[in-house]
């Protein structure tokens, strides 16, 4: 079996080919190549490591919020988040904090 298959579509709807129509040629993929392909993908290798700490906007609760730990790298993808009264003395004290190697943002 040819994996090599072209399939040929003449802008002009019919499969005669002339040389005033435009031409475009199709390539169809046997599974193995695609499967070849997607595993050949470049990955990413850029960490990104972030500390997102969002307050809540609801009167009853001033001055809590949630805290979101991202961590996504080489290694996986890591993500928590858990809602604190005290949302900024809890990031100031967790270990992914104290590391330095992440940043933070305040919502």
């Amino acid at each position: 079996m040819n994996d090599q298959v072209f399939r040929v579509h003449c802008s002009n709807g019919f499969r005669e080919f002339d040389s005033h129509t435009t031409t475009k040629i199709y390539k169809i993929m046997t599974r193995n190549q695609l499967k070849q392909m997607w595993f050949n993908l470049p990955t990413s290798t850029i960490v990104t490591k972030t500390i997102l700490v969002e307050m809540d906007k609801y009167v009853g609760r001033q001055g809590q919020g949630t805290v979101q730990i991202t961590n996504d790298g080489p290694s996986g993808f890591s993500q928590f988040k858990t809602h604190q009264v005290n949302p900024i003395e809890y990031v100031l004290n967790c270990k992914e904090y104290k590391s330095k190697e992440y940043q933070l943002v305040i919502k």
